[in-house]
């Protein structure tokens, strides 16, 4: 468990940077995005994989991270890792969204498709799910663990800090590839002193109750 959580807590990000770059489909024009998925099918569903994948390999690592966080009490940062981690649970059944717009890309009618797709994506259903899952989940989440990273200084200052940033990004990044690709790569920077924390543990540190962490050298006493 230990060696999974820290390899998802980086690899998760990664698959999402891989899953950024091969996408084809991200015209903001619903004609135009289903055009682009008929016509790299192979592509598509390669992308969608690799970011479902990707969702399901960052779980361990953020409930690693409940484990590695854990005190006497509840602390903030397995609040924000079981956000995070409710928030991805959510995000791998975006997949089904996926195979829905290749079988609108298949569709002989396209117009109809189009008009379809468009009246889902104003439904409140449909904003409703990206919202509590993504927004209020994951992006909520990881600021929430930064903010609890930066109280216990068990990582360098600058992971938290960028945490924040590459889930800001990600957040305001939408349909724009290249604010996609770049929030991933900084989450994976982020997160991996994170990892590095849970790899080096024993494993008799890691089967203790409350995990001993040192506080980092010239930071203040870590905060229970």
């Amino acid at each position: 468990g230990r060696t999974l959580a820290a390899i998802g807590l980086v690899l998760g990000p990664l698959l999402f940077f891989f899953d950024t770059l091969i996408d084809p489909a991200w015209a903001e024009d619903n004609a135009e995005y289903l055009a682009e998925v008929a016509g790299n099918k192979g592509a598509y569903v390669t992308a969608e994989v690799a970011s479902t994948f990707g969702a399901l390999i960052f779980i361990p690592g953020t409930i690693g991270v409940m484990r590695l966080m854990r005190g006497r009490r509840v602390t903030l940062g397995q609040f924000a890792a079981g956000i995070v981690t409710v928030g991805l649970i959510g995000l791998t059944a975006s997949f089904a969204f996926s195979i829905i717009d290749l079988a609108m890309a298949d569709f002989e009618n396209r117009g109809v498709m189009v008009d379809l797709r468009a009246e889902l994506e104003d439904s409140r259903a449909y904003n409703a799910y990206w919202l509590i899952f993504f927004s209020a989940g994951t992006v909520l989440g990881l600021i929430l663990l930064a903010l609890a990273l930066l109280r216990r200084r068990i990582v360098p200052v600058w992971s938290p800090i960028l945490l924040v940033v590459g889930s800001a990004l990600w957040q305001v990044g939408g349909g724009e590839r290249l604010l996609t690709a770049l929030s991933s790569l900084i989450l994976a920077a982020a997160l991996a002193p994170l990892a590095a924390r849970i790899w080096v543990l024993s494993d008799d540190d890691w089967e203790r109750w409350e995990i001993p962490l040192e506080r980092q050298a010239g930071g203040p006493p870590a905060a229970r």
